[in-house]
């Protein structure tokens, strides 16, 4: 074959069969221009040690040669699959399918990976059939053309997409149902709740009233919860709208929807430079951030810095507070959801860290917290990526 240079590539096979002698790749300079021979080199080692399941057909589909892998992973002996058609590593039903495709394949060979978009399926020795992908090239042989397969089987993979796809629905659904069938009730008892309030029919007693308002705010309490619920069952897989980041903006922005109050000091330093990435789950994860810090103060003044610097493909964002801290033994149970420490049974609904890390896990980003050397407060440092790429999502 020729690669981008003009540089011919020959497997040259003298024994056919995996434990063949004198197999070579010549590399062939005459394209180029080079005055000096071509160089053979054993390919065996390549082939035999690659990290994926290979082997080698001729146009007719027959197997010229597998590795140790391949044998493994469909449960033959070695060598002995030498001269069967490659459609034996196929369940009957698609055999005559695969016969076809292999023909288009041929009259326009190039590289191609199958089954990355679409249901492959192999089948074992045994019967098993399992999941996997191919990817397919042309080499030169001193027989002719013949193709090359790269097997990789993907059913770990695609079992652990299935689970992690359940798990996100079931999650999903749930919040949905909670938000659908309790919404509404929880709206007409705050309405009676305030009705009975304002009630002139009599005056109502001072404890009645208090309770009445202890309930109003109870029933508030339960509705944003049910509204967080929703939110970090979406959050993981909220559509990736890529956009420039203004990262002091992004902050600003954050400060002025918690609306801290006049105790509160915020010294940000971050660069100017913009990137790109998915602004709306980072401006929810710094919003998190600034209102779990607000909320869980102990004194009148406080302080908070948002830090920011680029380290490679990383924007590394390190945001510190100087409240109570959150004990060593506990930070890494924070993170989960409805999680709260001891004392904060008043303080929110515990989902708003589980939120903020379900936002950054689901745009490619990590977050990790610490403490403050001594000080007090917290620090969470956050990767979050300069350049978002299909696979972080």
């Amino acid at each position: 074959t020729c690669d981008g240079d003009g540089m011919m590539t020959t497997i040259g096979t003298d024994d056919q069969s995996a434990a063949g002698a004198d197999s070579t790749i010549r590399m062939d300079n005459s394209l180029t221009g080079d005055p000096h021979p071509g160089t053979d080199i054993d390919y065996r080692p390549i082939f035999t040690s690659a990290p994926c399941a290979m082997l080698l057909a001729d146009l007719a589909g027959g197997i010229t040669q597998t590795n140790a892998r391949l044998d493994a992973m469909f449960g033959y002996g070695a060598g002995e699959l030498i001269g069967y058609p490659s459609e034996i590593l196929f369940p009957e039903r698609y055999r005559k399918m695969h016969s076809g495709m292999r023909s288009v394949y041929h009259a326009r060979p190039q590289q191609r990976v199958m089954g990355f978009d679409r249901d492959l399926t192999g089948i074992r020795k045994n019967g098993e059939e399992f999941p996997l992908e191919i990817e397919l090239c042309s080499v030169m042989t001193p027989e002719g053309t013949q193709s090359c397969a790269m097997i990789a089987e993907v059913t770990e993979r695609n079992r652990t997409a299935r689970r992690l796809h359940e798990v996100d629905t079931m999650i999903g659904e749930i919040a949905q149902a909670i938000s659908r069938d309790m919404h509404d009730q929880i709206h007409d008892v705050a309405t009676q709740v305030a009705l009975s309030a304002e009630s002139r029919d009599g005056e109502i007693p001072a404890d009645v009233r208090r309770n009445l308002r202890r309930l109003s705010g109870c029933l508030s309490d339960v509705e944003h919860l049910m509204n967080e619920l929703v939110l970090y069952s979406q959050a993981r897989h909220c559509p990736m709208k890529i956009e420039t980041i203004d990262l002091g903006a992004v902050i600003d922005e954050a400060i002025a929807r918690e609306a801290p109050g006049a105790g509160v000091s915020i010294d940000v330093s971050v660069p100017s430079e913009t990137f790109v990435g998915a602004r709306i789950a980072l401006a929810g994860v710094l919003r998190n951030f600034l209102s779990n810090a607000i909320k869980h103060h102990d004194r009148e003044d406080m302080k908070i810095t948002v830090h920011a610097r680029f380290d490679g493909d990383q924007c590394l964002i390190d945001f510190t507070d100087d409240g109570p801290g959150i004990p060593e033994a506990a930070r890494s149970r924070v993170f989960r959801l409805f999680d709260r420490l001891s004392g904060d049974i008043d303080r929110g609904s515990g989902m708003g860290l589980a939120i903020a890390l379900r936002l950054a896990e689901g745009h490619g980003a990590t977050i990790n917290l610490t403490g403050r050397d001594g000080a007090r407060g917290c620090h969470f440092r956050v990767w979050w990526p300069r350049y978002p790429r299909s696979d972080r999502a």
